[in-house]
């Protein structure tokens, strides 16, 4: 993942891992994460 920092970027790895989950997908749901509060 260019762009990302690396915990992030391990983040949307971990994401993609799981079964039907994409690297959009994966991007997606660990920017939601951050913006959490």
């Amino acid at each position: 993942m260019s762009g990302y920092t690396r915990p992030l970027a391990r983040l949307i790895d971990q994401f993609e891992r799981l079964p039907g989950i994409g690297p959009r997908t994966a991007q997606r749901l660990a920017l939601h994460l951050l913006r959490q509060p």
